[in-house]
């Protein structure tokens, strides 16, 4: 049986923890950390079930004095069945009074869409490079949910994986346990 690896993870700004560790002393990932190719490896979304190859890229838009600027973000995945590459293209904007959160609206036909979602954690593993942990809000097309982000394609270790589980659900809001209890893998091949 693998043990969890304690993992300290902030409570979305939606929910105040009715339990677990304070979480005011982890700080959020530098706009250098956030920047470049990640890979969902790990989602409660039903929009990346029947996908796969699921990748975003965080490039930013300008150079600027702010800590966190406009970033671009891009979204590439196939569907299971096909080769086909399939684009999202969007801005993210930080939050002001939330230097963990931001608003993401699509770009193009996608311009009316917008999803709020925030940084709930990040870490970096000495074999499996950097992970994040993402909660975006229930939006008008998509329901709330949790990513895990990573900079390898191979995803996280089991033990990190449960660690991050037991972070939420020592939150204790049924909403979120329900949310990290529905992670799944996202195929990447």
């Amino acid at each position: 049986m693998t043990h969890p690896v304690p993992i300290t993870l902030r409570s979305p700004t939606t929910h105040t923890p009715s339990t677990g560790p304070s979480s005011s002393n982890i700080q959020p990932p530098s706009l250098e950390q956030l920047l470049g190719r990640w890979y969902i490896t790990h989602t409660s979304s039903p929009a990346w079930r029947d996908k796969r190859n699921v990748e975003l890229t965080f490039t930013s838009r300008a150079s600027t004095s702010q800590p966190y600027p406009q970033i671009d973000d891009r979204i590439n995945y196939q569907s299971l069945s096909s080769s086909k590459l399939q684009t999202v293209q969007g801005t993210d904007t930080p939050s002001q009074a939330n230097t963990w959160a931001w608003t993401w609206r699509g770009n193009g036909w996608l311009k009316l869409v917008t999803s709020h979602w925030e940084i709930l954690g990040h870490g970096q593993l000495q074999d499996h490079g950097q992970w994040i942990v993402v909660y975006a809000q229930k939006s008008v097309f998509t329901p709330a949910v949790i990513n895990v982000y990573t900079r390898k394609k191979e995803g996280l270790p089991e033990a990190l994986r449960k660690g991050i589980e037991a972070a939420v659900e020592e939150f204790g809001h049924q909403d979120l346990q329900a949310l990290i209890r529905s992670l799944y893998s996202v195929l990447q091949n």
